[in-house]
């Protein structure tokens, strides 16, 4: 595991009345789940022939509905196929999507956007199809019964990576190659482009043109979008019900930021030097960071009162002392919700483990936890964890 003791960086952070510059030395300091969590909820996916899940690869969540993309494990020397299966907030299984026929795999790559419009009983999937003479960029519309109902096409141009809904708009975000004439792009609810924003660091690549680590950081705070262009934007952006993007955050990790040098020339090689951020959220007091350093990934917070930037005493995440379970760190954040799915045998692999800190949630929380430890098996679904905010 690296260390990071010796590394300096440094959180700008943006208020509306003016810039308060904040010099960090990162220390390692424990945040444990108590001090963020006001309840801790588990929901196992159902478990039948429809639906085996080896694991969740990415997820959304509505007010009453699961949609999750699972991976399928086609062998040694094949990339995994992906599936899409629609479940209830109490985890019954609902439907599997149809996608045969509509989606060919050789094709299309995973779907870089799964959203749920519970009001029109559909769920989208917005997918990047890749033919050597063409390349198409959709939405695909499925009902709540699993079958499809139709695709909406975007403009070949601008490329985007990844899609993301908000509102009653949508977000695309494009990779930085170099060339990128804007990161952001928003269209309404008929996948009409309506702007495109924030102009990217221009640089050209003379070798690799791919990356190993997320592109995009993204969450929902407050009811207001968050996002921020890993590699080489150092701004989070928040945006507003008007479509501007406000700064809110600039995170400059000293010598150790990727550079337009860095992805022009030997971007594999240098990048293992180098710190990639992978993953941000937010509470009411902290900031929530995922780092990759060489291969490892790695945890820290910042403490909005005291200005501090810390590194988390565990590996995994932040420590578990609300009910007894194990470490969690999130996958997805909507308003005053944490959200991340864990496979079943992490719950087999809890049972008779002493835990260092005692629980300090509720005793029905704490029974929960010790029940779920004791029958769930491993055989079974994935479980959705929820963290609640304080």
């Amino acid at each position: 595991m690296c260390r990071f003791f010796l590394l300096f960086l440094f959180l700008f952070e943006i208020p509306i009345f003016g810039q308060t510059i904040i010099n960090v030395f990162p220390q390692t300091e424990e945040l444990t789940l108590n001090k963020i969590a006001k309840s801790v909820e588990y929901i196992p996916l159902e478990t039948n022939e429809n639906c085996i899940i080896e694991r969740v690869s990415k997820f959304t969540i509505s007010e009453n509905y699961i949609l999750i993309c699972a991976l399928q494990n086609m062998g040694r020397y094949q990339f995994p196929l992906p599936f899409y299966i629609l479940f209830t907030r109490t985890g019954k299984f609902v439907a599997k999507l149809e996608i045969n026929g509509e989606i060919d795999a050789s094709e299309y790559i995973d779907a870089n956007m799964l959203s749920i419009n519970e009001k029109d009983k559909q769920v989208l999937l917005f997918v990047n199809k890749q033919k050597p003479e063409q390349r198409e960029q959709k939405v695909m519309y499925y009902g709540f019964d699993g079958r499809f109902i139709k695709s909406v096409d975007l403009p070949a141009e601008p490329i985007v990576l990844e899609l993301s809904r908000f509102g009653e708009y949508f977000l695309g975000k494009s990779h930085n190659m170099g060339e990128t004439p804007f990161t952001y792009h928003i269209y309404n609810n008929d996948l009409k482009h309506i702007i495109s924003k924030i102009k990217p660091e221009p640089f050209t690549f003379q070798k690799n043109r791919s990356t190993v680590a997320p592109i995009f950081s993204e969450y929902v705070y407050n009811g207001q979008l968050h996002v921020r262009e890993n590699m080489l934007n150092d701004t989070v952006y928040l945006i507003k019900n008007d479509l501007s993007f406000v700064p809110k955050y600039i995170i400059n990790s000293g010598d150790y930021e990727v550079t337009k040098e860095i992805r022009t020339n030997n971007f594999f090689d240098m990048l293992p030097k180098f710190m990639i951020q992978t993953a941000m959220f937010e509470t009411k007091d902290f900031l929530l960071f995922r780092y990759r350093y060489h291969k490892d990934e790695n945890y820290y917070y910042y403490h909005k009162e005291n200005q501090r930037f810390m590194r988390f005493v565990s590996s995994t995440g932040i420590r578990n002392d609300y009910d007894g379970g194990f470490d969690f760190w999130p996958q997805y954040q909507y308003n005053d919700e944490l959200f991340a799915f864990y496979t079943s045998d992490l719950f087999e692999e809890s049972k008779g483990k002493i835990n260092k800190f005692k629980p300090q949630g509720s005793a029905e929380a704490i029974r929960r936890m010790d029940q779920l430890a004791h029958t769930i098996a491993p055989e079974n679904n994935p479980i959705l964890v929820i963290v609640k905010l304080k």
